[in-house]
């Protein structure tokens, strides 16, 4: 088996019921025999939901990256109002397999998209940074969606035209997407800059 240089596998759960994403999500689950779980489910198996490879524009060194998606099967929902030891315990689960899978197939750097409501169970991938310490062969780094919606919030106050000299409030500044958004409103210079946690 050839070595994989680079991976990159997005963890999320089902969204709703009714969402075209979850017919696609069951028919996995199926066919790999997974029993769909609630929140008052203690272990579960992650549904391997899709994989394809992303290639270097021609001329660029480097092979292919794989890309995973992995979900974890509960409705958002049902992982949202689970007690937040449940839900980090899923995600930890979930991130230790990951983990392993990519040790087993010899890739080098593994980046882990923490996505909805596993970036929330998880601080963001903060509280797992100490299992990290166990992997020392293999260079595992947490991403997640925040510094894209921040800046295509950004990208829509721009859009808008807000004059300079505007005084401008962030509520929720001490967020993760309320601080990013905050570093970048003294392009637009605004004359104060009220920041609400």
């Amino acid at each position: 088996m050839s070595q994989i240089a680079k991976r990159v596998v997005c963890v999320s759960h089902a969204l709703t019921p009714d969402h075209v994403s979850t017919q696609s999500i069951k028919l996995r689950v199926k066919e790999q025999g997974i029993t769909w779980s609630n929140k008052s489910t203690v272990d579960m198996d992650l549904v391997d939901w899709l994989k394809f490879p992303v290639y270097p524009p021609s001329g660029m060194e480097g092979g292919p990256l794989e890309v995973q998606f992995k979900i974890i099967p509960l409705m958002g929902v049902d992982f949202a109002t689970a007690p937040k030891k449940f839900s980090h315990y899923w995600t930890e689960r979930a991130v230790r397999q990951i983990i392993s899978e990519a040790r087993r197939d010899g890739v080098e750097r593994l980046t882990i998209g923490l996505g909805a409501y596993t970036k929330r169970a998880t601080n963001h991938g903060v509280d797992l940074l100490k299992l990290l310490e166990s992997f020392q062969d293999i260079w595992v780094s947490f991403n997640h969606g925040d510094i894209g919606t921040a800046g295509l919030a950004f990208q829509m106050i721009r859009n808008a035209g807000v004059p300079k000299g505007l005084s401008v409030a962030v509520v929720g500044a001490t967020g993760a997407i309320g601080g990013l958004i905050t570093t970048l409103l003294p392009e637009i210079e605004p004359s104060r800059l009220v920041l609400i946690g």
